[in-house]
């Protein structure tokens, strides 16, 4: 995750649309995608222009609020990145190589009975949701511990006009720290 002063807050996540076979070695860090994303003066140019040949698939949430605010996800499969413009509304995703479609639908749903219930949420009702959905239950839950694979940390971005604060929850030691980002 990350905010930058091109008012530009972004995450990424591991794989594209569905579970790939990881490779040995790639050319370049998903991170540095990231990084150029944050600093780069328009998303558009970066996408059309960049070399992702040689990088691990990958999914980036991207909103952007320079001028007119727009919600963008880019999945690179690692063939071709495919860039979409979403509504701006409450959205959830999963790490495509940590679950199967099934489990995703299982989070969507509790997902979408979520936003039956809190039609505009608030930051914490979000950061309530992390913290609760599916609590109980290790493979799928927002808060999964499969042994070797477990949910380590809960952050959150929350933008306001001059300000995006990240509120960190370590979930081994208990402690949370909010930090602001950017004026």
């Amino acid at each position: 995750m990350g905010a930058s002063s091109q008012k530009r807050a972004l995450t990424l996540m591991n794989g594209g649309f569905v579970a790939h076979k990881r490779k040995d070695m790639y050319r370049l860090s998903r991170g540095v995608v990231v990084l150029e994303l944050l600093e780069t003066d328009s998303v558009i140019d970066f996408v059309e222009k960049f070399d992702f040949q040689g990088i691990e698939p990958f999914t980036v949430v991207l909103l952007d609020w320079a001028e007119k605010p727009k919600l963008l996800q880019l999945v690179w499969d690692e063939r071709e990145l495919h860039l979409e413009s979403l509504p701006l509304e409450p959205h959830i995703w999963s790490s495509s190589p940590l679950y199967t479609s099934e489990m995703h639908a299982k989070r969507k749903e509790w997902f979408e009975i979520f936003k039956t219930k809190n039609k505009l949420p608030r930051a914490s009702e979000l950061w309530k949701f992390h913290h609760e959905a599916g609590k109980g239950d290790k493979e799928i839950g927002l808060q999964i511990d499969r042994g070797v694979v477990r949910t380590k940390s809960i952050t959150q971005l929350v933008l306001a006009p001059q300000v995006v604060e990240s509120i960190y929850h370590d979930l081994e030691s208990g402690e949370t720290q909010a930090n602001i980002l950017m004026v």
